[in-house]
């Protein structure tokens, strides 16, 4: 008879592409700008580029923009901060030019010829297609499926406990720290808290920080949103692109994300609220062979200068590593995307931020102490609930900060409703940059890199050592002497306690006591398979498929990607991202999944199904996969249909998933819950 195991696997991602390869050369650049850097594996120069988007230098000699005819919408990509001389825009970001097709249709060879000539007159000094960063498996309908509220309860309370949520909100003894999603959600000025858009990636990772950081009265941090991912395909026609900044999009540019950065930043600046941190969060990126030849490209280029400005003025800028597509591990694909890559850049040195700023630096602008660690920025990976990554985790990539991004979803806008679910680094980076606000708000005189190093120590002590990590010496790179090699998980409880110790006289905030991490895994209400059983459900026995279906091979990737013993041949075929729709574009969590109730119940050893009856997409080879092995299920129920498996015995394991595929070969993986 066909018996299973099971074992806890959620994989919906965040951030996820083809890997690409962090090189050694892509070294500091600041003032002077990024060297030339050599690239080893496959590199398509035309990967994500975007004929209807340029990106220009102009010559130090023009005053503004040139124009290259009335088909193209010209703009200086940056915009001005105030300074003691008056609105500037730093020296670094004043040359840059955003050119956007305007024309009817689609671009001409004309209108291009046009552009070009620019750089040929010696008006612009540099010219190139921006490119594509970010496209989500997004579906265009407004209709969002619903989750059973018990089912999506039951993960709410596990992803606050895993979190480290802390155990009541006090009001904030200071100024609050301002925490920007740097992501798909519309800007809070063009559109606050903004209820509807067309990817809810941006809008779960907001409700992800109003949940952690408010009470109905209070926030420990002033939470915003800065759209990036600005741009979304016909669905009718994919090669027409649009913009829309009042619902956000599914991808963006490099340019984009560049633009919202220092957007956020001079946003901030304008605002001027004395004491206030700035805390960017950006769950978003690149596969690095893509925007890497034999020189940076201007628009990743402006990426590196946006943050650069940003460190230079002490703002923190959190990053997701980025996910993993399928596909064999080698020597090009165990890579972290950028800018989750730069954490193994230095910040600008003074100097050099004197030059970018155009001014002196403020005493809080200075450089922490010696012995703090500060890259370019802080990249975050995610863990499961038992401490290893997931299993889309970069192999070879692991960040010294880990923070639970499994199957998190949260109360969205609407009383009542739920986030997307989505698993990820994009997960373990929100939670970072919401544990960041809370503890800055507390110690406003820290520099921003003395509190992640709070955040980092005050972390439970995961068995690893950090691959992706600045080099250095003792305390300022990821040295034995410095202990910042270690992987540490990232608690918000755990972080503002810290923080609070080095408050005089302690603060309102401060945790009696923060619950003990261990594994744990969500636990839904018995009464919950009742609901299911009021109707009839089709029902299919396993221990009658053995002779047809049998078992698939071991899943490596249930493993610690970490782990040297497991050849990194041995991947789940069946899970792997084919087909040219993955290709150049990186993949964030989907949207939904296709059965937002599915359950096993131990007592009995049943499991049931019952897909969404708002999910369109066809899927094909269910499969579910417990403790290391697969089991083929005989079809793939429709919409609402019910089913009940029996004969499973899922022994001592807490959790399962359920695997299907696309007609593009893309995998979907469902969580699958387990009742008492």
């Amino acid at each position: 008879m066909a018996r299973l195991s099971m074992f806890v696997l959620v994989v919906a991602m965040s951030l996820v592409g083809t890997p690409g390869a962090l090189m050694a050369g892509d070294q500091g650049g600041g003032g002077e700008g990024p060297p030339p850097i050599e690239v080893e594996g496959p590199f398509d120069p035309q990967a994500g580029l975007t004929p209807w988007a340029w990106v220009g230098i102009k010559s130090p000699d023009e005053p503004r923009c040139p124009d290259p005819g009335p088909s193209w919408n010209i703009e200086q990509s940056f915009v001005p901060i105030p300074g003691e001389g008056g609105p500037s825009v730093p020296t670094e970001l004043d040359r840059y030019c955003t050119y956007e097709w305007r024309g009817e249709g689609f671009v001409t060879e004309e209108a291009t010829q046009a552009l070009q000539k620019l750089e040929l007159r010696g008006l612009l000094d540099e010219l190139e297609e921006d490119r594509a960063i970010v496209s989500g498996a997004s579906s265009q309908t407004d209709q969002e499926p619903t989750l059973e509220p018990l089912v999506w309860r039951a993960l709410a309370d596990h992803f606050a406990a895993q979190a480290g949520a802390l155990p009541q909100i006090a009001s904030p003894t200071g100024v609050p720290a301002r925490l920007s999603i740097v992501d798909s959600t519309p800007t809070q000025k063009i559109k606050p808290w903004a209820r509807e858009s067309r990817s809810g990636h941006g809008h779960a990772l907001l409700n992800m920080a109003r949940t952690l950081l408010c009470n109905s009265n209070d926030c420990l941090a002033e939470v915003t949103s800065r759209l990036a991912l600005r741009r979304y395909r016909d669905p009718d026609d994919p090669d027409k692109v649009y913009v829309d900044d009042f619902k956000g999009g599914d991808f963006g540019t490099l340019m984009d994300l560049a633009r919202a950065i220092q957007a956020e930043v001079a946003d901030w600046e304008n605002d001027a609220v004395p004491g206030q941190r700035l805390v960017l969060n950006l769950s978003v990126g690149w596969d690095a062979r893509h925007t890497l030849g034999s020189s940076m490209p201007l628009a990743a280029r402006a990426v590196r200068h946006a943050i650069e400005d940003a460190r230079c003025r002490n703002v923190l800028v959190i990053v997701a590593v980025g996910n993993m597509i399928g596909g064999p591990p080698g020597p090009h694909s165990e890579v972290a995307w950028r800018p989750g890559g730069w954490e193994a850049l230095s910040t600008l040195t003074v100097d050099q931020c004197k030059r970018a700023l155009g001014r002196p630096l403020d005493a809080d602008e200075l450089p922490p102490p010696a012995t703090t660690y500060n890259p370019l920025v802080h990249t975050v990976g995610g863990i499961r609930s038992s401490g290893y990554p997931v299993a889309n985790q970069i192999p070879k990539m692991r960040p010294r900060l880990a923070a639970h991004s499994e199957a998190a979803v949260v109360e969205g806008h609407e009383p009542g409703e739920p986030t997307v679910i989505a698993t990820g680094s994009s997960i373990g980076a929100a939670i970072t940059s919401i544990a960041a606000a809370a503890a800055w708000q507390l110690l406003p005189q820290w520099h921003g890199a003395e509190i992640i190093d709070l955040i980092h120590d005050s972390g439970d002590l995961i068995n690893g050592v950090a691959d992706l990590c600045l080099p250095g010496p003792g305390g300022t790179g990821c040295a034995p002497s410095g202990g910042n090699q270690w992987v540490r998980r990232v608690s918000l409880c755990r972080a503002v306690g810290a923080a609070c110790v080095n408050v005089p006289g302690g603060c309102p905030q401060q945790p009696t006591a923060c619950p003990p991490w261990k594994d744990l895994h969500a636990q839904l209400p018995i009464n919950l398979l009742a609901e299911f059983q009021q109707a009839t459900p089709l029902e299919v026995d396993l221990d009658t498929l053995d002779q047809d279906y049998g078992f698939l091979p071991e899943c490596r990737v249930l493993s610690a990607r970490y782990d040297e013993q497991y050849p990194p041949a041995n991947l789940c075929p069946h899970r792997q991202f084919r087909g040219g729709a993955a290709y150049p574009w990186v993949r964030r969590a989907p949207e939904s999944i296709p059965c937002p109730p599915c359950m096993l119940h131990r007592g009995p050893g049943t499991a049931m199904i019952e897909i969404d009856l708002f999910f369109r997409t066809p899927l094909s080879d269910p499969t579910l996969e417990a403790c290391g092995v697969s089991y083929s299920l005989p079809f793939v129920p429709a919409p609402g249909q019910q089913v009940l498996l029996t004969g499973v015995n899922i022994g001592a394991c807490s959790s399962a998933v359920l695997t299907f595929k696309t007609a593009s070969g893309d995998s979907i993986i469902n969580p699958v819950l387990i009742v008492p």
